[in-house]
């Protein structure tokens, strides 16, 4: 338990070591105050440059000694809450507290301060410099704070560059020792077929171990059931009974066994003929093995920091195996760093954390993230990969006309597809809202689908435009858009063409109006608000009334619209206001092409090598910025 009185020791001694760096900051930096002090210091020829090193390093020192001031506050405050931390955690917390006292006081009573004094500067200043700003330095223990809860596990995402492999071998190495171990991405676990490993390796030097890395852990499993025999622990459940168990309940149509020493598996119902040994595998199979073992052997309540967990595993077998794995050793904390949705959606009982990329060496921004509901977690890990701002738009594969027409006229948005328009505009004002994961300009762009005006300036105020065209088709046969692909084409009469396509949109009235009451009686629906309890029939027949009204009303206004439209063969503005998939198609009938792909294709030829062509459509489109 960590006690008030170190704390309390540590914020005295801290407090006096910030006041000692502000004022050698005040004076004009190291150099200024020692020789206001008149310390003097012998130059051996390195005296101009280890001095400057330490005047560079005066302002992280300075922040070093802030943090720890926020870090001893931040430690008193949850002091009540430190049982539901792991013990782990709390023993380095605890040890932090002590570095921040004796280096603090040993800083400050050991600094040259009688004048005349003479110092060596590289082995005694610089030397009580370099280490009680190292020892101050939170970084580790910040690092510690995103793992610090008991019985939780953890799930880590972060784009490519973020620090993810640096992180592991500063936890392992520094802070975790022996007690922490790691499964690397690039782990290449395939046998090499020599089965001759040392009696002498350790876990962490076995799984390190590459192709010979089943066997040296299929060694160390046999050693440790001999030290338990020896130790008369053999009543115990052994180890390898554990190890075969786990790998036949998952289903996996294969029964490990051992055979003369070596773990064979034999297809189940199968005879001595099917069986082969594990070396000759899958990658599936052998990974399946390599993570069992790994995880039997791990000494109690240690950290199994697992890169890429979900690697040569198929959905269903990647859940029952670490569901399995998690409940064989619930003393173990899981760290999982992944990019796999799939995975993270088959863990229970973990927590998820951001690893944010920074241009500091070995420091790293964490951000728990509580609530995912709002946000497309797919997409998030989609767009890190880019330094483009972003597009959101509707579609499905690279072949939808959306994503095929933004793409090429935004050409410098990254541009990202999304089920629905539902999920565009989540995903817009989701990311455009939290900062924490895209630090860029985020846009959506919708079809109108009938949308009212009210509606539309609401999501413009969140960058998400909604086109006024009913679809993205519709834009495509727009008068001034169809006359330039006419003119590549050089087929049809174009007045012909809007003839034959005000006569198809008049024979679809009653589906266009259909379509419309669907939209927006759903609309209306979703907008009202009803409560359970007295008046429940009231509030209903409220909502119907209102409904009916506002309904008829509006398909009214439509209906007068569509008919004048339609008499007095007004093309453009019939096209922008009804939907016009099946029409498109006819469009590029009419014009000789087999189908409505290839009007696509030509539209998009057109943008990417004709720029007022290009010009025309973005300002058609009127991106909201």
């Amino acid at each position: 338990m960590i006690e008030n009185k170190l704390i309390e020791e540590a914020v005295k001694n801290i407090d006096n070591l910030s006041d000692l760096l502000r004022e050698i900051e005040i004076e004009g930096g190291v150099e200024q105050y020692l020789y206001k002090k008149d310390i003097i210091f012998p130059d051996d020829g390195t005296l101009d440059s280890k001095m400057k090193m330490c005047e560079e390093q005066l302002s992280q020192f300075i922040f070093n000694a802030e943090d720890c001031k926020n870090f001893l506050s931040e430690v008193k405050d949850n002091l009540p809450s430190y049982d539901e931390y792991d013990e782990a955690y709390q023993i380095h917390v605890n040890q932090k507290i002590r570095d921040i006292t004796d280096k603090s006081l040993n800083f400050i009573t050991n600094i040259p301060k009688s004048p005349g004094q003479q110092w060596n500067f590289n082995n005694q200043f610089m030397n009580y410099f370099q280490n009680t700003m190292n020892s101050i330095d939170l970084s580790t223990i910040r690092a510690f704070e995103n793992f610090k809860f008991k019985d939780v596990n953890y799930a880590i995402f972060g784009k490519n560059g973020a620090g993810k492999t640096t992180l592991l071998k500063k936890i392992s190495v520094e802070l975790l020792n022996s007690n922490s171990f790691v499964i690397s991405a690039s782990r290449n676990i395939t046998p090499s077929g020599n089965y001759n490993v040392s009696h002498s390796i350790s876990l962490s030097q076995a799984l390190e171990n590459g192709r010979n890395s089943i066997y040296s852990l299929l060694q160390l499993l046999r050693d440790k059931e001999l030290l338990a025999y020896r130790n008369n622990e053999n009543k115990k459940v052994k180890l390898s009974d554990q190890y075969y168990s786990i790998f036949n309940s998952l289903g996996l149509e294969r029964e490990l066994k051992e055979l003369n020493g070596m773990p064979y598996l034999n297809i189940i119902g199968g005879n001595e003929e099917s069986q082969y040994q594990l070396e000759k595998g899958s990658d599936g199979e052998i990974a399946v093995a390599y993570l069992i073992l790994a995880v039997l052997l791990l000494p109690q309540n240690s950290y199994l920091f697992i890169d890429e967990p979900e690697k040569h595993l198929n959905g269903a077998l990647m859940k029952k195996l670490f569901d399995r794995l998690e409940l064989e050793r619930p003393d173990v904390r899981f760290i999982y760093l992944t990019h796999v949705i799939n995975f993270i959606e088959t863990r229970k009982n973990v927590k998820l954390v951001y690893l944010e990329k920074t241009n500091q060496v070995n420091k790293w921004e964490f951000q728990p993230v509580d609530d995912v509901n709002s946000l497309d977690l797919n997409i998030i890990l989609n767009v890190e990969g880019t330094s483009d701002d972003i597009l959101f738009c509707e579609g499905i594969g690279t072949n939808s006309i959306d994503y095929q027409i933004y793409s090429s006229v935004f050409n410098n948005l990254s541009v990202v597809q999304c089920n629905s328009c539902e999920q565009v505009i989540t995903n817009t004002k989701g990311l455009n809202n939290d900062s924490r994961f895209i630090k860029r300009n985020v846009f959506g762009i919708i079809d109108n689908d009938f949308r009212e005006e009210g509606e539309i300036i609401n999501l413009a105020k969140n960058k998400i435009t909604v086109l006024e065209y009913s679809e993205i088709e519709n834009l495509l046969i727009d008068s001034e858009i169809l006359e330039s692909v006419n003119d590549e084409l050089n087929k049809v009469i174009l007045s012909d063409l809007k003839n034959k396509v005000i006569q198809e949109i008049s024979k679809k009235k009653i589906t266009i109006m259909n379509d419309y009451l669907d939209k927006r009686f759903l609309k209306n629906i979703s907008a009202q608000k009803l409560k359970f309890g007295e008046g429940l029939d009231e509030q209903i027949s409220n909502l119907n009334k209102s409904n009916q009204d506002n309904l008829i009303e509006k398909i009214k206004l439509l209906e007068q619209k569509f008919d004048k439209f339609v008499y007095e063969n007004s093309y453009d503005e019939l096209i922008s206001l009804v939907p016009a998939k099946g029409i498109y198609k006819l469009v590029a009938h009419e014009l000789g092409l087999s189908n409505e792909k290839f009007l696509t294709n030509k539209v998009v030829s057109l943008i990417n090598t004709n720029p007022e062509f290009k010009n025309m459509i973005e300002s058609k489109i009127k991106l909201v910025r």
